[in-house]
């Protein structure tokens, strides 16, 4: 979205939604033109999931919601495919009917929870998970669902302990959650025993353990998706990009194929707002390619 929205200004001869953020000073003097065109955009019903990209024949193929597999052209392309993580930590649905029925159902469980609550398991006991979405979780449902008993187990001696922030900001991040009625345990790996009633036993190493109605487990590491992509520009799933995020390859940038967002080889906390900017400055290097 943030791609099509900065091409959409650029055409239009406006500034960038984002141009506060970086520096797009070299298409001051560009003048406007048509880039986009009613068919460059599938419906919603036609879309699917990618399956491989050609960069000689410029053209991808995707795979339908019905399995069949589509080419589609294109003349530059970003990829922005993000992470994978497992349901709750993200959506487990393909179709907007599918995700609302999930998603009631999910917020009803927590509504219901009542004195024995949720407990979150956002502990970073292995490489790769660092403990920022149980963090998130935990402060979430408390805003939401104020009256909803939280509980927040994690395994290290401090919150976000694997992420490259900070002491302060992990000491605050403590505070705050702490502040919001939401009791933190640190220093605490769990196991999770269910129960017959749907109820949960959460049983920590010391030999205590936490009756509770709903268990949200924020452990699973995240997966680049990037699969459909050649083997030479990934790093351990990640996509390889230069300083103009074009995805490369070991003999250098790949023609008019570019990434952004979680999904790229970058060091750092995985957001939202980043991945944004990167979008927005991504088209506009396109953009700046189309009308030089």
């Amino acid at each position: 979205m943030s791609a099509t929205l900065t091409l959409t200004a650029l055409k239009d001869g406006r500034p960038p939604p984002f141009a506060s953020y970086s520096d797009y000073s070299h298409l001051q003097d560009a003048s406007s033109g048509q880039v986009l065109t009613s068919r460059s955009l599938m419906r919603e019903t036609d879309s699917g999931t990618v399956t491989s990209i050609d960069s000689t024949s410029q053209t991808l193929i995707y795979q339908g919601s019905e399995g069949t597999s589509k080419p589609l052209d294109y003349d530059y392309i970003i990829i922005s495919s993000g992470l994978r993580r497992p349901w709750p930590v993200v959506p487990r649905c393909k179709r907007f009917t599918s995700y609302l029925s999930d998603a009631s159902a999910f917020t009803k469980k927590i509504v219901g929870t009542k004195k024995l609550g949720v407990v979150v398991v956002g502990g970073a006991n292995r490489p790769g998970i660092k403990g920022a979405v149980g963090v998130e979780f935990a402060g979430k449902i408390r805003t939401h669902y104020p009256g909803t008993a939280v509980t927040l187990v994690h395994s290290r001696d401090q919150l976000l302990s694997n992420e490259p922030l900070p002491i302060e900001f992990k000491t605050r991040t403590l505070k705050l959650l702490q502040e919001q009625g939401i009791k933190v345990l640190l220093n605490h790996r769990a196991d999770v025993e269910e129960l017959p009633d749907g109820t949960s036993y959460v049983k920590l190493h010391d030999g205590n353990r936490l009756h509770t109605a709903m268990v949200i487990m924020a452990t699973a590491s995240s997966n680049p998706f990037s699969q459909f992509l050649p083997p030479s520009s990934i790093i351990n799933g990640t996509i390889n990009i230069d300083a103009h995020l074009r995805i490369s390859s070991k003999d250098g940038p790949i023609p008019r194929m570019f990434a952004a967002g979680d999904v790229v080889n970058l060091p750092g906390v995985k957001l939202r707002g980043t991945a944004v900017v990167m979008e927005s400055v991504a088209a506009a290097d396109i953009y700046s390619s189309l009308v030089a």
